[in-house]
């Protein structure tokens, strides 16, 4: 909800920008894959029991477009910034003779990431016709995920972050000349990457 709050409060604090801005909001469905279990963990007999690799998805986005005239080259290209949350992946392993802290460490090494943080990047329309267009988008997402492990009536959590590049296209439904719809599909190069597909709508300012 902070991250939504201060998203809201950058638009506010632009208001001679307000034209050229666009905020859209999308929810979906993420999906990625269990990393394999190492050779080398400790133990004995240590195996995967259930893994959760996919999870529901929201995003929000302002787009601020390069140039006024859309019939221009620039006209057709955007920045975005945004907050994107892919959802949780969890998994649950077994294995003779763990400690808490071994099974934390197999826990994290096979727990599905799919992540949540900033989004920073660029996108452009490469077909439009009619009410239609079709757009692309790449950039960066900025993330963060949290494993928890509980064993021997210890909790432990460690935390994952990174910086990875997402790439995507989405297609756009001009209700107006305000509102639109979206359906979009997006790819997040994660440590094991994540395909994320979602509706939404976008809101012009």
């Amino acid at each position: 909800m902070k991250k939504i709050i201060l998203i809201g409060s950058l638009f506010f604090a632009l208001p001679a920008l307000a034209e050229d801005l666009r905020i859209g909001l999308q929810l979906g469905k993420s999906n990625t894959a269990t990393p394999a279990l190492p050779d080398n963990l400790p133990g004995q007999n240590t195996a995967i029991v259930t893994s959760k690799d996919s999870d529901t998805s929201w995003a929000i986005e302002l787009n601020y477009s390069w140039g006024d005239n859309k019939e221009s080259w620039k006209g057709k290209g955007y920045w975005l910034l945004g907050y994107s949350d892919l959802g949780e992946g969890s998994a649950s392993i077994r294995g003779d003779s763990l400690t808490p802290e071994q099974y934390h460490q197999a826990l994290a090494e096979v727990t599905p990431i799919l992540g949540a943080g900033w989004l920073l990047g660029a996108g452009y329309e490469l077909v439009q016709k009619q009410a239609w267009s079709l757009v692309a988008d790449a950039g960066i997402f900025s993330w963060e995920n949290t494993i928890k492990s509980n064993a021997n009536n210890r909790t432990l959590k460690s935390e994952q972050d990174g910086n990875d590049l997402f790439v995507g296209a989405k297609l756009i439904y001009e209700l107006d000349s305000r509102w639109a719809l979206q359906a979009a599909v997006r790819q997040y190069q994660l440590p094991e990457p994540v395909t994320d597909f979602s509706v939404g709508a976008r809101l012009q300012f």
